[in-house]
C-alpha cells in the first residue's frame, strides 16, 4: 500500500471515506468514528464540491444520520444533491433522445461515463456529478451521426466539411451543443477512446467485439466491458493528470464491484502500450482510496507524483494533458509521430475558432502553426514570470 499524505486532516480523510460508493465495514467503523469528533465541516463541504462527490457525500451521511453535521451544511448538501439529480434527469432523457435517433438510422451507440456509468457503478443515477453526454460511434458513421445530430437541433462550432480522415486521426471526440429553454446540452461525439495510439483503430474493433448490447430507457445500446471501460477510465484519469477525485472514485468503484478479469486487463494494456498507466492509476487509487492492487501488480506512482487530494483540481491546457499521455509511448517513434501530426495536422480549434469554406483549407495548416508558435511563447512567457 502507498501512502502520499501520511499527514492527512480528520476533515480530508472524512471526505475520502464520504465518497466512496461502497463502503467495508471497517470504513463504515472509521466514518461513524469520525463522525464523532468534532470536524470543520464547512471544509469537509468545500472539498466535496471542488472534487465533484457531493453526491455520494450527501448519500453516505443520510444513511449515517447526518451526526454532528450543522444544519446549514446538511441543507446545502441536501440542495445540491437535489439539483445535480434533477439535472441527470434531463441528461438521461436527452440521452434516450440521442440514442434513438441513432438506432433508428441503424448506428451502433456505446454510451460513455455520465449517467449509464453512475447506474452501472453507484446503481443511482443521482450518485454522480455528470455535465455532458458523451456517445461512440464506429469511424465510419461518424459522418452520418453527425448529420443526424445536426437535423435534431445539435450544432457544431466548426464547419460540417471538416469531418474528414485526417481531423479524425488526431482527435478522438467532437463537441456538439442543443439549447432547450435554460438548459444547454453538450454531447461529446467520440471515434475511438484512446488519445493518439498507434493502433488505436485495432483496440477500437477489440473494443466493439467485446462490448455486448444492453437497453437505456428502453432505446437499444452497447456497453463496454469492465475490463475496456476500466482502460478508458484509466485514461481519461490520466488526461486530467489524476487531479479530481471523482475520476478516482470511478476507477476505485469499478475495481471492487465489477469482478475484473485482471489477466484480461493487462494483456488488453500490454498491446496498446498502456502498462505503466495502469500501474499508475491503480497506485494513485491505492495511494489516496486504499484501492485494493492486483496481486503481483508493481506498484509505481507517476513521476513527478501528480498533485493528488486535498489538492483542488487544477485546470490542465490541453498541450500539458497531451504530453503527459505522451510519455506511455515505449519507443522514439512512437512519440516523433504522434507530436508531429499533433503540431503540423490542424485540429477542430483552428476549423471552430477561423470557419473557412472546404476551397481555402489549405490555410489551415499555417494557421495550425502561427497558433501553435503563439501558445508554446505565451507558455514561456508564463513560466518565465511565474520564476521570479
Amino acid at each position: 500500500m502507498i501512502r502520499m499524505h501520511s499527514a492527512i486532516s480528520r476533515e480530508d480523510r472524512a471526505c475520502l471515506l464520504l465518497a466512496l460508493g461502497r463502503l467495508s465495514s471497517s470504513e463504515n467503523e472509521e466514518v461513524n468514528s469520525l463522525l464523532s469528533t468534532p470536524l470543520q465541516w464547512e471544509k469537509i463541504l468545500e472539498r466535496s464540491l471542488q472534487h465533484e462527490v457531493y453526491p455520494l457525500v450527501f448519500r453516505n451521511l443520510k444513511a449515517c444520520g447526518f451526526p454532528g453535521v450543522p444544519g446549514q451544511v446538511r441543507s446545502r448538501l441536501q440542495t445540491l444533491f437535489q439539483m445535480n439529480a434533477l439535472r441527470n434527469d434531463l441528461l438521461a432523457e436527452e440521452l434516450a433522445v440521442v440514442l434513438r435517433i441513432l438506432h433508428e438510422a441503424g448506428i451502433p451507440v456505446i454510451p460513455l461515463k455520465g449517467i449509464p456509468l453512475a447506474e452501472s457503478l453507484y446503481g443511482d443515477k443521482s450518485l454522480r456529478v455528470c455535465s455532458d453526454i458523451d456517445v461512440l460511434v464506429p469511424r465510419q458513421n461518424v459522418e452520418q451521426s453527425f448529420n443526424l445530430l445536426v437535423a435534431s437541433g445539435y450544432r457544431a462550432d466548426f464547419p460540417r466539411w471538416v469531418l474528414r480522415e485526417s481531423m479524425m486521426r488526431n482527435s478522438i471526440e467532437c463537441a456538439l451543443r442543443r439549447k432547450e429553454q435554460a438548459m444547454e446540452f453538450l454531447l461529446e461525439l467520440h471515434w475511438s477512446l484512446l488519445l493518439e495510439a498507434s493502433n488505436s483503430e485495432g483496440s477500437m474493433q477489440t473494443s466493439w467485439v467485446e462490448s455486448h448490447p444492453d437497453v437505456f430507457r428502453g432505446v437499444p445500446m452497447y456497453v463496454l466491458s469492465p475490463e475496456s471501460e476500466l482502460l478508458f477510465l484509466m485514461v481519461h484519469a490520466a488526461r486530467h493528470q489524476w487531479q479530481g477525485l471523482k475520476w478516482l472514485v470511478d476507477i476505485h468503484q469499478i475495481c471492487v464491484t465489477q469482478g475484473l478479469n485482471w489477466k484480461m486487463v493487462v494483456e488488453k494494456a500490454s498491446k496498446l502500450g498502456l502498462e505503466r498507466l495502469v500501474q499508475w492509476g491503480l497506485s494513485v487509487c491505492n495511494a489516496v482510496l486504499d484501492t485494493p492492487l492486483p496481486k503481483d501488480l508493481p506498484c509505481e506512482l507517476p513521476q513527478p507524483h501528480p498533485r493528488l487530494f486535498p489538492a483542488p483540481p487544477a485546470a490542465l491546457n490541453s498541450w500539458q494533458n497531451y504530453l503527459h499521455v505522451l510519455r506511455l509511448a515505449r519507443r522514439p517513434s512512437e512519440k516523433f509521430r504522434p507530436l508531429a501530426r499533433r503540431l503540423l495536422v490542424p485540429t477542430l480549434a483552428e476549423y471552430s475558432l477561423w470557419p473557412l469554406p472546404a476551397s481555402l483549407a489549405i490555410l489551415y495548416y499555417p494557421i495550425r502553426l502561427l497558433r501553435i508558435t503563439y501558445l508554446m511563447g505565451r507558455a514561456i512567457m508564463n513560466n518565465a514570470f511565474s520564476g521570479h
